[in-house]
């Protein structure tokens, strides 16, 4: 993982998470990945939340063409993870 990762999985915890859950960044994500959350947002409903439970945009997909991911949520959409999750590079998540 480099600074900058850290630093871009910071601030968008900080900016779109509830701030008691955005102190333990639990989003890793990838400063390739472009995001789009237009009045939308991100809901972690799990029984414990902790650092780097969902990571966007790191471990490689043979079977994706493309290495460019891509998270966008928009018109007050929501994206609620339960749990752990692992979206890959090339992945494209389009709320």
């Amino acid at each position: 993982m480099k600074y900058i990762d850290f630093l871009y999985s910071l601030l968008f915890c900080l900016r779109y998470l509830p701030i008691k859950q955005a102190i333990k960044v639990p989003i890793l994500i990838s400063f390739r990945v472009k995001t789009n959350l237009y009045r939308g947002a991100i809901i972690i409903d799990a029984p414990s939340v902790y650092r780097y439970m969902i990571t966007f945009g790191y471990k490689e997909y043979s079977l994706l063409p493309s290495s460019e991911s891509l998270l966008a949520i928009e018109r007050e959409g929501k994206l609620q993870i339960k749990g752990n999750a692992v979206f890959a590079q090339g992945h494209r998540i389009l709320i």
